[in-house]
């Protein structure tokens, strides 16, 4: 081998090891990249705390059974007249919210405590918006941390006291 063809090997050798370094930072930069979560990173959670609930056409308390659904994820708790009930659910835009009340268990339309003062309408169904703390879908819109209050008047009414809040 002549000591130009040796020069040439060296340079080749030099450049070989230089893209596979480039290689190898590369792919340690995808292989990090591969480690990223794959589900969206949640923005803030949404708390509803349920703070009394009361049946008026009950003659003395009763315990009553409140399905409570923060964007689609639904918990059913029995509440007493002072419940405190928390619901915790992630949330990162708008959150549909919908409450109910029942008198027994399971909870069927026919054992519905009606809280909402639209007639015909038992449930209470509003949004919270995460970024402004904000609550919409009453009369008025409330922020968070305001106690809302709310009365039915059709057949089996009830009143409901509740709280919403946003944790970032």
């Amino acid at each position: 081998m002549t000591s130009r063809s040796i020069s040439c090997a060296s340079a080749i050798a030099g450049i070989t090891g230089v893209v596979g370094v480039m290689a190898l930072g590369w792919s340690g930069v995808l292989a990090q990249g591969a480690n990223l979560p794959s589900a969206p990173i949640r923005k803030a959670d949404v708390i509803m705390t349920i703070l009394e609930v009361r049946s008026i056409e009950a003659k003395s308390p009763a315990d009553l059974f409140a399905r409570v659904t923060i964007a689609g994820d639904t918990t059913l708790s029995r509440v007493a007249s002072k419940p405190s009930l928390r619901v915790m659910m992630p949330a990162s835009e708008l959150t549909p919210v919908r409450i109910e009340l029942f008198e027994n268990r399971p909870a069927t339309y026919a054992g519905q405590i009606d809280i909402n003062q639209i007639p015909g309408k038992r449930d209470l169904d509003f949004v919270v918006d995460p970024a402004t703390c904000t609550i919409t879908g009453f009369a008025q819109t409330y922020k968070c941390t305001d106690v809302i209050t709310r009365t039915g008047q059709d057949p089996k009414p009830g009143e409901i006291a509740f709280r919403i809040d946003v944790v970032r």
